[in-house]
């Protein structure tokens, strides 16, 4: 038996063998057949620049490589070369990295799929040089047996990645670009192919190019620029469900009822010019129940509900969140505009099949109640959605029942504040979005906060309105834009009632009972706290989201808000308010968090000649305005103009004021030197850090210097930032000193070493330090041992 299984696993290597060399044995048969110099092992690639073809007549050669072309057509030979800086492909399988949006593979039939890896702009620039070089051959069209330099264009799975990754980063006209080059390569090539019966392959657009694009101009708002996309395919392009899906989402869009109509029954019969005979899906269904939605069509969404129910289709929660949100739109045939039952009706047959509802379904639910005025049934289906939530906490661990939350719950709350207010019931509103929200572990967003102020102003309480712009503030939330309109509207108003009572003392009713709403809350409050929030909001913004490049600089924020800023001040001033130190200041800390100096120092100027005295508030944030741009010149000019502002008086029984430095200004004074610092040359450093740490001995003996007996000795040993900024300035210092054993270096560490004994410095958390004060922290603490 021995020498039997020998035999046949010696056939069976050979056979192996064989089929190995089969590719080899092909690759030389097709090289065989070019010129000389692209005879060459597949070990060894060609690295000569230009691609190099030859038109060839030899119709065994053209069948042999007949996949691009129709049989008969000439087609070139060519072999792609490889650059040293040309980018390369490379290629993955299943192992896409989370988080780049280029890696991008599929599975088809449970099956692993390999897709050539390569970054949009790279399939932008391959197709660009491709369609330029083809366009130069086809207005020269060189001799016959001329050889023709020719590059690859990319296939079109890579144009299709590529579209559908700059529709995903919304870069939608780029994706039309990319699109244009491939039907002008596909012009090309058939000019080609009529003339000399030349063809090379191109990128041919597809269903899935048609497909993909339509698809992300959807999702950018733009269903015109979809639907042209549909009439530029062709009739050689047959549609599928999903085209057709992407179809009728176009027409959901532009709330066209009746055409998403017309095109579900060409779905189903076949008989019309737009897509064959197909079977429509519950995606179809949904598409079709969303532009009934759009439109208000609440009869065309019962025959849509009926269509679904005869096709066997299971409906899904999206199918009865559309059916849900088109009630009480429009007048009905069977149902009136204000009657809420039949999306009751509807809840329930959702219980009734199994159809588990989600936030989305309760906020349409009640958000149809208020379109019907009736805030208690709102309030009743938000007791609905609290109780299927709890029976839902029931089944989860005991460490999961705190974090749990539907899908889209906090827009069932949105509903419910809305429809609380519109209907009148301010204080119901209220109480739902301080109280029972974050009992319940939901958190407002911008369309919960902007609706409990639309319904406070509509009512004239603006106290409350300031309440929620404060809470926004402390949350991190960005009001939108309805938001802001909203709130200077409403202060223009104030401003003009304010001045007609000032000035004539005569107000109609209407006017007299905003007054009495707003209680002693003024609109220059209104103003002051918009621009407060401008500035403060955005900076709570700025810490806790992280920054991508699409959002631009810091600085370039930083311009964008100090415009915002300063087109608020105008509008109040345009309004007739007069502006308070508090507006200033406002105007002040803009500029300052934008580097602008001179602009701060105008808006002091314009302070000053309003007869309005500058607080500590105006000179510190002149202060970190001059440290933004790192000069302690200026810093220390403002400091000493503080200093004798405060000594002036308007008339002479007027008792004299002193100003008393905060220790916020003083560490904005100690800031700029740290800041000036970083740019400088050795020998002013020393200089700048030897005035930080002189003006905090200053500070402890009293010292006249700047006015370092003004400051609170305790208050400033109490403050941890403070003294960590000292801190760094002290092992700098000491750093910059090179003579060893020095009196000074002994001295500057034992003012570090002394900083760390304080109580402020004993809880310091490491963690949140920056670079420079954690490495200044470590070595004082060796300095200690």
């Amino acid at each position: 038996m021995a020498p039997r299984w020998d035999k046949g696993i010696c056939l069976a290597a050979c056979l192996i063998g064989l089929l190995q060399s089969l590719p080899r044995l092909a690759y030389g048969f097709y090289t065989e057949s070019l010129p000389p110099r692209y005879q060459h092992s597949p070990s060894k690639r060609p690295t000569e620049q230009p691609l190099r073809i030859r038109r060839r007549s030899s119709n065994a050669l053209n069948d042999r490589i007949n996949r691009f072309t129709a049989p008969g057509t000439a087609i070139g030979i060519a072999v792609e070369p490889t650059r040293d800086d040309a980018p390369k492909a490379t290629y993955k399988r299943n192992s896409s990295r989370k988080g780049d949006r280029f890696a991008q593979t599929s599975l088809a039939r449970n099956r692993k799929r390999t897709t050539l890896q390569k970054t949009p702009e790279q399939i932008e620039t391959q197709l660009q040089c491709a369609l330029q070089q083809l366009r130069t051959f086809s207005q020269s069209l060189p001799d016959r047996d001329a050889p023709i330099d020719m590059l690859l264009f990319p296939t079109v799975r890579e144009c299709n990645a590529a579209l559908a990754a700059f529709g995903d980063a919304r870069e939608l006209l780029r994706a039309l670009r990319l699109f244009g080059k491939m039907r002008k390569a596909t012009a090309l090539q058939e000019h080609l192919r009529e003339r000399i019966n030349f063809a090379w392959p191109v990128p041919v657009p597809t269903l899935v190019t048609y497909s993909t694009l339509m698809s992300r101009a959807v999702k950018a708002q733009k269903p015109r620029v979809a639907l042209r996309m549909w009439n530029l395919k062709g009739t050689d392009v047959v549609p599928d469900v999903k085209a057709a899906n992407i179809l009728m989402n176009c027409f959901a869009k532009l709330a066209d009822v009746d055409k998403a109509q017309d095109l579900l029954s060409q779905m189903k019969s076949g008989e019309g010019r737009i897509v064959p005979r197909m079977t429509p899906n519950l995606v179809t269904y949904n598409t079709l129940l969303h532009a009934c939605q759009k439109a208000g069509a609440l009869d065309a969404a019962l025959v849509a509900k009926a269509a679904l129910d005869e096709s066997g289709l299971i409906p899904d929660a999206r199918t009865y969140t559309s059916l849900i949100a088109t009630v009480a739109r429009n007048p009905a045939q069977f149902y009136g505009q204000n009657d809420p039952s039949l999306a009751f009706a509807w809840l329930q047959e959702m219980t009734d099949r199994n159809v588990r509802p989600n936030g989305m379904t309760y906020s349409a639910l009640i958000d149809v109640c208020g379109r019907c005025h009736r805030s208690d049934l709102a309030l009743q289906g938000l007791r609905i959605m609290l109780r299927q939530k709890a029976l839902e906490q029931k089944a989860l661990p005991p460490s999961e029942v705190s974090s749990y939350s539907l899908h889209s719950e906090v827009g069932a709350w949105t509903a419910a504040i809305n429809a609380c207010g519109k209907s009148g019931r301010l204080e119901t509103a209220i109480r739902l979005f301080y109280d029972a929200m974050p009992s319940f572990g939901c958190e407002p967003n911008t369309v919960t906060c902007g609706c409990l102020t639309d319904s406070l102003l509509r009512a004239g309480r603006t106290a409350e309105t300031l309440d929620v712009l404060r809470f926004m503030k402390i949350q991190g939330i960005a009001p939108s834009e309805v938001m802001y309109t909203s709130l200077i509207t409403h202060a223009e108003r104030l401003v003009k009632i304010e001045n007609k009572r000032m000035y004539s003392h005569k107000m109609e009713q209407a006017e007299q009972k905003l007054l009495d709403k707003s209680g002693d809350t003024k609109a220059i409050e209104v103003y002051t706290e918009l621009m407060q929030f401008l500035i403060d909001g955005s900076t709570n913004r700025a810490s806790t989201s992280k920054y991508s490049p699409e959002s631009g600089s810091k600085d370039d924020n930083s311009n964008t808000l100090l415009l915002k800023v300063f087109l608020v001040f105008q509008e109040m001033k345009t309004a007739g308010a007069e502006p308070d130190v508090a507006c200033y200041n406002a105007l002040l800390r803009a500029c300052a968090r934008a580097g602008d100096f001179v602009r701060a120092q105008d808006v002091l100027a314009q302070m000053q000649a309003t007869d309005l005295s500058p607080n500590d508030n105006s000179w510190r944030e002149l202060l970190r305005a001059a440290a933004k741009i790192g000069r302690s010149d200026l810093a220390e000019s403002i400091w000493r103009q503080a200093l004798v502002y405060g000594n002036r008086r308007r008339y002479t029984d007027d008792p004299e004021t002193k100003w008393m430095p905060t220790l916020k200004s003083f560490a904005a004074l100690v800031a700029s030197y740290m800041r000036e610092a970083v740019d400088s040359s050795k020998a002013a450093q020393m200089r700048l850090f030897r005035r930080a740490v002189s003006l905090y001995e200053a500070a402890l003996y009293g010292d006249d210097d700047l006015g370092m007996n003004r400051l609170d000795v305790n208050e400033l040993l109490d403050s941890q930032r403070t003294m960590l900024l000292i801190l760094q300035a002290t092992v700098a210092l000491e750093a910059l000193i090179v003579s060893d054993g020095t009196d000074e270096r002994r001295e500057l560490r034992s003012t570090a070493v002394s900083i760390l004994k304080l109580e402020s410095c004993q809880r310091v958390q490491t963690h949140r330090l920056s670079w420079t004060a954690l490495e200044a922290y470590d070595t004082a603490r060796k300095w200690q041992v």
